[in-house]
């Protein structure tokens, strides 16, 4: 079914761009997102880091792997001089990973580009739009599951990653640290050295409350790498390579966590989530966001944890992404909604007064538009069909 579902937005968005943008797509279970100025692999396993294959015209593999995790052309040269694969000789560093504690044993899973698979999932969801491209995983450490959003705004030169936790269980996961680690061999490829400037920009907790963490290069021109976050659950380190646990990321054990932080090295940067505790049966309370970028001083804005697109209304919206086939609409008074599909397309309208449960079993697995009116008042959101 989810392969119908991407053929079919493929197909019909081929007519409507350039072959360049026009190729991203899921092939044996990898992604690849193109851009205007980024492009990305998502390898089955959740992490960047797909098989180099045709449709991927810039992966460098180097020394390192034949993997193609993400490239860049900052200086918008129509990929003449264009940046990565950042991690290409340090393979084991650019992946993710989970730590928690679960009835007083406290364990880490990761995944990442050196065929470290501790954590089993598979992308289940892939759309593409003219102006976009998402990519959802899904994974599971026994009753604790993860989903992670990668979003490529094709004219930007960042990405956005998303993650979600739900406890199916019946104890409570206390201590759950999400961390994002990657060793930034910047153009390695090009006999730039392994050795990079990183940097801690800023660090949640001192003034603006962000988590802004740094690597560049200059030969054999200027290269970049940042991720950016805001919340006082985020936290930036620099140091170290293997690393393997998130609570000593977040904490910043044996590892460099102060803003102004420098080191000329070749050792991984990255940063770490904290969430105090899910309990049985929950999901956390809402998804939490973070950018990879690769051009310094461009202005985005906070990464789009809500998914509101246009919102003049006061309602909830639950469960999204939907974890069954039902969804709750809350909304004072009476309403009419509207679900699309990334096409424009409606599959499934009706109306409503209070609070409605939407019965979604006859939509397909995907993303969608949800529009809901009231009176003169209307408001968008996506929704996330699992």
């Amino acid at each position: 079914m989810k392969n119908k579902i991407i053929l079919t937005v493929i197909t019909g968005l081929t007519m409507l761009l350039g072959v360049n943008q026009a190729k991203s797509q899921l092939v044996d279970g990898h992604a690849y997102m193109f851009g205007n100025f980024v492009e990305i692999g998502i390898n089955a396993n959740g992490h960047e880091g797909a098989p180099c294959i045709d449709l991927t015209d810039h992966c460098r593999t180097g020394g390192g792997l034949p993997l193609f995790g993400f490239v860049a052309d900052p200086t918008e040269s129509d990929w003449e001089e264009y940046n990565g694969d950042f991690f290409v000789p340090g393979g084991p560093e650019n992946g993710f990973g989970v730590t928690y504690t679960l009835l007083g044993v406290t364990d880490s899973f990761s995944n990442n580009a050196y065929y470290l698979n501790e954590i089993p999932g598979e992308i289940i969801s892939f759309e593409e739009t003219v102006d976009s491209s998402i990519v959802i995983w899904k994974g599971a450490m026994g009753d604790l599951s993860m989903s992670i959003k990668y979003e490529l705004e094709k004219s930007q030169h960042y990405y956005t990653t998303s993650v979600l936790f739900e406890n199916t269980g019946l104890a409570t996961y206390t201590d759950v640290y999400y961390y994002r680690n990657v060793d930034p061999d910047n153009n390695m490829a090009l006999g730039a050295g392994y050795t990079t400037l990183n940097k801690i920009i800023s660090q949640t907790g001192d003034g603006e409350d962000s988590c802004i963490v740094y690597a560049s290069q200059s030969i054999p021109w200027l290269s970049e790498l940042i991720f950016s976050a805001s919340g006082e659950n985020w936290k930036c380190f620099i140091g170290g390579f293997a690393n393997r646990n998130g609570a000593k990321m977040w904490n910043g054990v044996e590892l460099l966590h102060e803003t102004g932080d420098v080191a000329l090295m070749d050792g991984a940067i990255g940063l770490a989530y904290k969430i105090d505790g899910i309990p049985p049966g929950k999901a956390a309370s809402e998804w939490f966001s973070f950018t990879t970028s690769f051009k310094s001083g461009i202005q985005f804005g906070e990464p789009n944890t809500s998914s509101i697109v246009e919102n003049n209304l006061n309602f909830e919206l639950y469960p999204n992404p939907t974890t069954n086939n039902v969804i709750t609409l809350n909304l004072n008074g009476s309403y009419s909604f509207e679900i699309k599909d990334t096409k424009g397309s409606i599959v499934l309208n009706g109306n409503g007064n209070g609070i409605n449960e939407i019965d979604l079993s006859g939509v397909e697995k995907g993303i969608y538009f949800i529009n809901i009116q009231q009176e003169n008042q209307t408001a968008t959101t996506k929704l996330i069909v699992n």
